[in-house]
Formats: structure tokens, sequence, C-alpha cells
């Protein structure tokens, strides 16, 4: 029996200690039983996965709210909405969207070339294992600028969303580089040769005549980015939501 009643729960997880707490309880737990599963895609930038693993024990990260408080209030999305996370390499952004959404865990999916957890599938987001329109929700967090083919990600997204479902793209700003981002990591996490998707009207073009309604559109009006000499705490991020046809 749930020894905390499932709506304290929820209301806990918004406490970021209790829910970096819970979900390295979670991944330890995990470890031990089944590991780490990783994939390799060549449609992603050469250093995704080893970037990406080097953060999968960190929790305290709340970008992905930036994406999640928008969809919590827009009426579209039910508790009953079933949806997925794109890139979210360890619990903590299945956590919040639980938890803000009011959406049980089980209706949401992530999908990652990291896996330690049953709710995370093992997949390429260019190649997603999914039926068409199995989603009502699509969040791709900060994984787009890992892309070497963003169009075909792009297309890939709209498949699986059903007619009338929101997608919720969100990216770093950077103004980096490939130099910059040798002097910055030590490694090119860009894709040589391809523009950075920067804004949310590069965003949108991904998605053509698919773009229903803009629900939400944030076009780092700050312009902070890392510079090859150091990072900085708070990068500015563009994000936008749209509804799809």
């Amino acid at each position: 029996m749930r020894l905390i009643p499932k709506l304290e729960y929820r209301q806990a997880l918004k406490i970021n200690f209790i829910r970096r707490w819970i979900g390295a309880y979670r991944l330890q737990k995990s470890l031990l039983r089944r590991g780490i599963r990783t994939l390799d895609s060549s449609q992603s930038t050469k250093e995704t996965l080893q970037h990406n693993l080097k953060s999968l024990k960190d929790f305290s990260n709340r970008r992905m709210e930036l994406l999640i408080r928008p969809l919590s209030v827009i009426e579209t999305v039910q508790p009953s909405s079933r949806v997925l996370l794109i890139g979210p390499r360890n619990e903590n952004d299945l956590l919040i969207a639980s938890t803000y959404l009011d959406i049980p865990i089980h209706l949401i999916r992530g999908l990652d070339l990291i896996s330690y957890s049953k709710q995370i599938d093992l997949g390429d987001m260019h190649q997603m294992p999914y039926d068409d329109d199995q989603f009502d929700i699509v969040i791709c967090g900060w994984t787009l600028s890992y892309s070497a083919h963003p169009q075909k990600l792009a297309d890939e997204m709209s498949r699986v969303c059903a007619p009338g479902g929101l997608i919720a793209v969100g990216v770093e700003y950077s103004e980096l580089d490939e130099s910059g981002y040798r002097q910055l990591l030590g490694y090119n996490l860009s894709v040589p040769g391809m523009d950075r998707i920067n804004s949310v009207p590069q965003i949108l073009d991904l998605f053509g005549q698919r773009v229903d309604e803009i629900m939400f559109s944030h076009n780092a009006p700050n312009k902070i980015s890392h510079a090859p000499t150091g990072k900085v705490d708070n990068p500015s991020s563009v994000a936008t939501i749209f509804s799809v046809h």
C-alpha cells in the first residue's frame, strides 16, 4: 500500500531536493537490477552519447519546466493524454512532466540513446519505434541541436503525434561554433557545415504546414550563450509549443 497519497506525492515532487532524491534512488535501484543500455546514432552528432552519459546522475536540471509549465495550462492536456519525451537522459524530466501535467507516469514514455528505466525506451529519435498518431503530446527538450538531420527528426515527431496534438520543442541558445565547442568542452557538439537552430521561426519551419496554432513562444530574448572561455550559469533557451493538423 502506498504510504503517501498520490496527490501529496505529486506535490512533493515539485520540491527540487525531494525529486532529486527520488530520482537518484530510482536510478541506483535500476542500475543494480539491469544496468545501463546505450545505442549509437549515426544521425546525431558524434559526441552526443558520451556528452549525455556525463550527466546521467544529474537530477537538478529544471530547464524542462520551460516547456512543461506552459503545457500545464493548455486545456487540451488531460490526465489521459499520452506523452512522449524525447531525450530525457534520466527520469527527472518524466517526474517533472507527471507532476505538473497531472498525468500518471505510466502514460509518459521517454526515448533516448541511454536507458536504465522501464519508462525510457532505447531508440533513435530519427527512427522512432512507435506507431503513427500514438501520442497526444510530443516533447523534444534540448535534443534537437544534437541532430545532424533535424528535418528527419521533425518529420518523425509529426508522424507519432496525433492530429490535434501538441508538439513542444526547446533548444539552448548558443553562439558557439565548432572551434568554440572544442575550446570549451574538448570536443565538438555542433554539426560541421550546418547552421545551429537558434530561434522559434527556425523550429517552426521544420514542421511546415503541420503547424496549426502556436500556443507558446520564447525566443531567447536575452541571448545569453556559453563562450569558448567558459560556461554561464543560465544560458538562454528557445522554446515553442504548437498544435498540429
